[in-house]
């Protein structure tokens, strides 16, 4: 299912039409119920993992990690973001997300201005699972779930907005059933 490469191998793996996430909504009631708790060990991989178990969908250890060990794959592709030199590169489209996709980041650093229009932000993402819990302002911003951010390990919500996106990689993935 996998090939190698970069941006160029992921326009192949996007899923287009992307298909319903039919465990979208239990993904994301899964984790809304656990806000402010500690799911597993309390790493980020944990509350997606433990998320898509609950709601009947396929786990992540039943696909090949990709490009490199610990690049999670949690189902079919349906958005990329590379930030490289040559600017922002993607394949999808924002409007295909849904509530439950799951998001992959590896070196993803955020910088822009804050939503509120007060000042600039900045987040880093060495090595992150998120997910999806709705798409706000025509798809500029992405309101997540998640944990083991910023040292706490429990499940906070957050947001990004791709279009911020300075360096690395972020890979958003549509469950599968079991």
């Amino acid at each position: 299912m996998m090939i190698a490469g970069s941006i160029s191998a992921a326009l192949l793996l996007i899923a287009v039409p992307a298909q319903r996430n039919i465990f979208g909504e239990r993904i994301v009631a899964y984790c809304r119920a656990n806000i402010g708790q500690k799911v597993g060990d309390g790493d980020c991989y944990d509350l997606a993992q433990h998320a898509l178990q609950a709601a009947g969908a396929r786990p992540e250890f039943k696909y090949r990690n990709y490009p490199n060990k610990a690049d999670y794959v949690w189902g079919v592709p349906v958005l990329y973001f590379e930030a490289g030199e040559s600017g922002l590169k993607r394949a999808g489209k924002v409007k295909d997300l849904q509530p439950g996709d799951v998001i992959q980041m590896r070196d993803a650093k955020f910088e822009g201005k804050k939503s509120n229009g007060d000042g600039r932000y900045t987040l880093k993402f060495s090595h992150h699972t998120a997910i999806v819990s709705s798409v706000e302002n025509n798809g500029k911003s992405i309101q997540i779930l998640h944990q083991n951010f910023g040292g706490k390990k429990f499940v906070l919500e957050g947001s990004i907005t791709p279009e911020h996106l300075q360096s690395g990689w972020i890979r958003i993935y549509r469950t599968n059933p079991k």
